[in-house]
This record gives structure tokens, sequence and C-alpha cells, in this order.
């Protein structure tokens, strides 16, 4: 803790009641001066509210719930106005970020050789030096960003796997030799903590890391997991509900299926793809936890989106679009797994709830006209 007495300005009744709310004890830390342990937040800093000792920097708080377990501490570890995501974001700039065009404070603009002075002053320095300090962090989210982009990865789950990177290199540097490595880890866990909004495979994370030239494999993340103490095991447990909707989305926006849908069905790909997300979100509300026991959860939604696409045809009494073969290529599955699932579990369950799934199909068509 710094020892640098400052005079605090004088506060309002209505100002030093929201000091008092935003008090916050350390147990950990006390005041070197009077060894109080209540500090207030007050322009970036953490003050003490009994002597006016200047306390360390302050965190802001992320937009997660956080709490539980060791991963989930209150401690933050980004700082006010930083993006999780970049390196080198805050301080100043010269002129806007990579603005060539460069004017005086009353909006002049500078000659052609000052301005390639000070061109060549930002591009070569003043960015580089920015990044000095970071240059591991710098090349990590590179990467991670790519890869991200690559696996469209929503931008929630970014901000909470870069925090999390951001958390375990604060509080394990001495046991982090990958940082590749654990942007993946991190990845994973944030991945496996948002359920259906991110339904990512653990093998198609570190599939896009190797394909991306960074040696990176399961053995590996889940290796540091335990090292890190990072309770993986204590995500929710994903269901086949999570990946119905991204395995329509595979299904749709392959080449062979935008001609076939509008040629043998008459539909857009949007209803198809509508048609597809509602049948078989309808069709596994018909399946108990007994009936699935042993089923993989991925391998089981891509058998249900294949006989989704027969409760269509059968409704519209059209040729199916997809056969077991088809649906299987287009989302990296199993042929005999498809047609395992459907001989011992899915036909029957079909032609016991064919009316129930019928009357699905008509509600979406109807209102996808109304619209």
């Amino acid at each position: 803790m710094k020892r640098v007495i400052v005079i605090l300005h004088s506060f309002s009744p209505a100002d030093t009641h929201l000091c008092m709310a935003a008090s916050k004890p350390f147990n950990d830390n006390e005041c070197d001066v009077c060894g109080s342990n209540h500090f207030f937040p007050t322009r970036g800093y953490y003050v003490c509210r009994n002597c006016g000792t200047v306390g360390e920097q302050v965190y802001v708080d992320s937009s997660y719930d956080i709490s539980g377990n060791s991963i989930r501490q209150p401690s933050q570890y980004s700082s006010i106005g930083k993006k999780l995501t970049r390196t080198g974001n805050l301080g100043s700039e010269i002129g806007y970020f990579r603005a060539n065009r460069f004017t005086t404070i009353h909006g002049k603009t500078l000659s052609p050789q000052k301005m390639w002075k000070f061109k060549r002053l930002r591009d070569h320095y003043h960015n580089r030096s920015k990044n000095a300090s970071s240059q591991t962090h710098l090349r990590t989210f590179i990467i991670f960003n790519r890869i991200s982009s690559k696996l469209e990865v929503p931008n929630s789950v970014k901000e909470r796997a870069s925090y999390l990177y951001w958390k375990l290199c604060n509080d394990h540097e001495d046991k982090i030799t990958n940082h590749v490595l654990l942007i993946a880890l991190c990845l994973l866990y944030a991945v496996k903590e948002t359920g259906s909004k991110s339904p990512l495979k653990f093998q198609e994370i570190v599939h896009s890391f190797n394909a991306a030239g960074h040696r990176v494999t399961n053995k590996n993340i889940l290796r540091l997991a335990k090292e890190l103490e990072i309770p993986l095991n204590k995500t929710p447990i994903r269901k086949s509900e999570d990946y119905v909707e991204r395995i329509a989305s595979i299904i749709v926006s392959h080449s062979e299926i935008k001609h076939t849908v509008p040629e043998r069905y008459g539909l857009s790909l949007k209803i198809y793809k509508a048609l597809l997300i509602n049948t078989s979100t309808e069709f596994l509300s018909f399946l108990s936890k007994k009936e699935r026991g042993g089923m993989q959860p991925y391998a089981l939604a891509v058998s249900v989106a294949y006989i989704a696409d027969r409760a269509i045809s059968r409704f519209l009494k059209k040729i199916p679009v997809l056969t077991q073969r088809k649906v299987a290529d287009l989302t990296n599955g199993k042929e005999f797994t498809v047609r395992d699932h459907c001989y011992k579990l899915l036909s029957k369950a079909f032609e016991e709830h064919k009316t129930a799934l019928f009357d699905k199909i008509s509600l979406t068509l109807t209102t996808w006209k109304k619209n």
C-alpha cells in the first residue's frame, strides 16, 4: 500500500451516503497509517475512510455473477476502461486510432512533413511501446480472437473467457508456461458455463487451435485444469436441446441443402430452419431421461434432426431432403449412430407422437405466413 496522504474534497451529505454505501472492508489489507480496513473508491483508487491514505487501484466488476467455487472470486482483474479482449487500449493516443490525417487543437491540418513525422512516431514507436510489456498477452489474444471468430463464439462468452484468462494469469503466474493452452482452457470453461448460448464441443475447440498451428490437446487442457484447480466437472451437463439450433444452422448453411429445400419443399431456408428447430425440440420433449440413457447428447440431437425432416416431408407429402448418411456427413456424426438411434428408439416414438409433431409443423407454418 502506498504511503501517500491526500486531502479529500469535501462531501455533501448525499455524497457521504454514497461513499459509505460503496465502502468495502478489506480483511487481508489494513491501512499502514491508522490500521483501518475500511476503504471507499474514488478517482480510480481505494482511499482509507479514516485517514485518507490512498490504497490499491480499483478493479471494475465484470457483468457476470461472481460467487461460489474457487474460479469465481469477487476480485476483478480488469481496470476501468480496459477491454478484456485487447491489450494496450488504455492511455493517450496520437490522433485518432489508425487516422491518416492529423490536425492541431484548432482543427487546422498539419503540413505533410509534420503529418509524416507524427504518423511514423505513432506506428513505429508509440503503438509498440504501449504493448512492450505485454507481447505474450497480445499474441495470445490475436490467436484467441481469430479462433473465436471462426467458431462464431458470442461476445458474452469471449468476455467471460478473457476475464478468466486475466484472473488466472494474476493468480497463478508461476504455474503458467503456455498462454495459448490457457486461453483454450478458459474458452472451454466459458462455453461449458453458458449452456445453450454456445454449444461447442471440447473436440471442436481443440481442433480449431490445432488447425491454427498450435499444440493444444485434450490431455494438456485437462492437466492444466487440474494444476490450476479449475472444476470442469462442476459445469452444467449438456442436453440434446442445447445443440438443436446449432445443428439446424449447420444443415441449412450447406450449399446442397440451399438448392434442395426450395425445389423439394417449396419453402425458404428460414422457414425450413424454424421447422427443424421447433419440430426437433417438440420431439425431444417426448423423450424421457430414462429413454435417453447412454446416448450422447450431440449424437441424439443429430438423429432427431433427421426425424424432424421426416416429419416435415410426411406433412408436406414430399420426398425427404435428409438421409441418414447426409445428416451424419453434414454434422460430423456417424451414419451407424443415426441408424441405431432410429432403430432402437426414435422411429417408434415418431409413430406414437406424429400427430403432435404435425400440429407443431402446421402452427409454425401459420406463424411464418402471418409474419
